[in-house]
């Protein structure tokens, strides 16, 4: 088994060993806020040092909460005002998956298809996960007041729970700190409250939601019981053996949506392999924004550049500097142009990655748009980035660094000789100087991203679903 396959299987074995999913803390059911964190402390076992989120360094916690609070602020308080009047359609998203339009507004990366054909109907729930400032929407309810909080009632409450029963950090759940998991409990019961009392008021028709598994388990766990429709959006990679779309009958009764928009076929049929509760239970959507980003590209576009992609990781971060800081003193690839691109949760990224700017490197910023950067490159290095598939659709070559964190899905790329692996700076020249099959390229284009397909037509999709 590899490593997401031996977490998942410890995770069960939690489960049902220790009954968690009957777990109740302050009379709260709160294991599917847990299951994702149990599972990646397994899955990570304590190794990956974050950028972003309680894992990261105080600094950074500060800055991102400051942005969070000026959010809320340029939305003028929409905690819990009418902005989902008139609005029967919600989609639930985080800052991590909103893009900016060539106007310089922030909006979810789905929003240009759902707004296309359903306007005004549609509301967006949104939550700060990174340092990206939005722009004020009056179609947009953000949720940071609520989360932040929460959540910090939640820690409160958590740390005294824990000191009240002997014990700070040694007791655990699952893997977890015992605070941990009274925070969680405390952080679900308002957030659901807070929930359930916006869904009995506004009655939305259907919620859609980026990443089914994460920031807004609360709200859709209101959303299932209530009987609204609820669907996810494929948000990045499925991998093998993950507990986001592997899970028990528990699990789908609970909070699991009940339909998945897949990017393309190819991410379907893999969604199948790993589960088969999901036979007959996805469509292709396409991803809007690698549709747009990629019209009318043409070869004389392209220039002699390799696009470096980092992530949210020490691990991968090191990895990307030392090749950096080799490249950079190697005349391997010396009439090409290197171009360093941070994950937009590397919040330090300018203090991170500066000074190794030079003639040769280019060094963007966190919030830089990665596609317009692919789409004037002609090959791209990541370890195990979703831009690892993403840059067949610009037509450029992707080149994966080792990774004991490889997903499934480059790997098998990898084996149908779609993706290239490199273990030097010599075998990433080697791969970037052979020819280019544009033809491949157009294939992938609508195997993985649903390019050339017919658009979905997301009424029916919800009057489907209603009728269920």
């Amino acid at each position: 088994m590899d490593q997401r396959e031996q977490a998942l299987a410890k995770l069960e074995s939690d489960e049902k060993n220790k009954q968690l999913w009957g777990l109740k803390l302050l009379g709260y059911p709160v294991w599917p806020l847990l299951r994702m964190k149990a599972y990646h402390q397994k899955l990570y076992d304590k190794k990956i040092v974050r950028t972003s989120g309680p894992e990261a360094p105080l600094s950074m916690r500060l800055a991102n909460v400051t942005t969070i609070i000026a959010n809320d602020l340029r939305q003028k308080f929409s905690f819990d005002r009418d902005a989902f009047s008139d609005g029967d359609v919600w989609v639930m998203t985080t800052t991590n998956y909103l893009r900016r339009t060539a106007t310089g507004s922030t909006q979810c990366m789905f929003a240009g298809d759902l707004l296309s054909e359903l306007g005004e109907k549609v509301r967006f729930v949104e939550r700060t996960t990174n340092g990206v400032s939005v722009s004020s929407n009056p179609q947009v309810v953000r949720i940071d007041l609520l989360h932040l909080t929460s959540i910090l009632a939640g820690r409160v409450v958590g740390s005294i729970r824990a000191r009240f029963n002997g014990s700070t950090s040694e007791a655990e759940v699952a893997g977890l700190p015992y605070w941990q998991a009274y925070q969680m409990a405390l952080y679900g019961k308002i957030v659901e409250s807070v929930a359930s009392r916006w869904v009995d008021r506004y009655q939305p028709q259907a919620a859609f939601v980026v990443c089914g598994f994460d920031a807004f388990v609360a709200f859709q766990r209101v959303l299932r019981r209530k009987g609204v429709p609820l669907i996810e959006f494929q948000h990045g990679f499925f991998n093998n053996a993950s507990a986001g779309y592997v899970f028990s009958e528990e699990a789908r009764n609970d909070y699991v949506p009940e339909h998945m928009i897949v990017f393309g076929r190819y991410f379907g049929e893999h969604l199948e392999r790993q589960n088969a509760w999901w036979k007959g239970k996805w469509s292709v959507g396409g991803h809007p924004w690698i549709k747009r980003a990629v019209a009318g590209l043409s070869e004389q576009e392209k220039s002699n550049t390799i696009a470096f992609f980092s992530q949210p990781d020490s691990t991968v971060r090191e990895q990307i500097r030392r090749l950096l800081q080799h490249m950079s003193q190697n005349d391997a690839l010396k009439d090409w142009q290197l171009v360093l691109k941070p994950h937009p949760r590397e919040n330090d990224a300018e203090k991170y990655w500066g000074l190794l700017r030079s003639d040769r490197l280019s060094v963007a910023s966190n919030t830089d748009d990665s596609y317009a950067l692919l789409r004037r490159s002609r090959a791209a290095v990541s370890v195990y980035s979703t831009l690892a598939a993403e840059a067949l659709a610009f037509q450029c070559k992707s080149i994966v660094l080792e990774s004991d964190f490889r997903n499934y899905e480059i790997q098998d790329l990898i084996n149908r000789g779609y993706v290239y692996e490199a273990k030097s700076i010599e075998d990433i020249e080697t791969i970037v100087r052979r020819p280019t099959d544009i033809n491949a390229f157009e294939h992938l284009a609508t195997w993985l991203f649903g390019i050339g397909e017919k658009e979905l037509n997301y009424s029916q999709l919800i009057t489907s679903l209603r009728s269920q």
